[in-house]
């Protein structure tokens, strides 16, 4: 075995879409498992406040045009709404602070980030008080419940090896419990120094 990593298509790398400072941060360790919605952290930016009060305008225009007896006005109050809310949406607030947007009628200074799946904290990019902008990666968020393993093919094993087949891995920290996966996919290319070729296979980590 090579080198074992995470499916690249089951890591998360987050980043906000705004400029301003990080509030609060809920989780602070890497290697901390989260669950699919956690709160990381919460974010102040000015950008996302003033276009909250952009949508409480138009919630409140909506409602005060709403009866109009003009459809061209009822219509043009309508697409301003859904103009605001759908920034704010682009800007990924979360539904539940949509909600307490319209409920409250206050602007939130406080944009929570949440997890988009269950996974595991790789990398944590701020900290509390820290200036952020659209560049700054958050957090590195893992899905662990499958992963990659990268080995090493010697060239003359190469015949007896194809995409598809199953393979067993035993690790010597874990004595007794082989892992079972499949080769998903052989690099096409030979490694100078080693002579060797590296299959790429996949296992479920269901215990992480």
């Amino acid at each position: 075995v090579r080198d074992l990593e995470a499916h690249p298509e089951r890591v998360a790398r987050l980043h906000p879409k705004y400029d301003g400072w990080v509030q609060q941060l809920f989780v602070d360790k890497t290697g901390e498992k989260v669950k699919k919605n956690t709160m990381l952290l919460s974010i102040y930016s000015p950008q996302v406040v003033a276009t909250e009060d952009e949508y409480l305008l138009a919630l409140a225009n909506r409602e005060k045009l709403q009866q109009s007896p003009f459809a061209d006005v009822r219509e043009g109050a309508a697409s301003l709404l859904h103009s605001s809310r759908e920034r704010l949406q682009l800007f990924d607030m979360p539904a539940h602070q949509l909600r307490q947007l319209e409920r409250t009628r206050k602007a939130i200074h406080a944009v929570h980030i949440h997890s988009p799946f269950d996974g595991v904290v790789m990398n944590i990019g701020a900290r509390e008080g820290a200036r952020i902008t659209p560049d700054t990666e958050l957090y590195v968020i893992a899905d662990l419940s499958r992963i990659w393993v990268l080995a090493d093919l010697y060239q003359d094993d190469l015949p007896w090896v194809q995409v598809g087949y199953t393979v067993n891995m035993h690790v010597s920290g874990i004595p007794g419990h082989p892992f079972s996966g499949k080769v998903s996919f052989i690099y096409p290319y030979l490694e100078a120094k080693t002579r060797t070729v590296k299959p790429r296979l996949e296992f479920d980590n269901p215990g992480m």
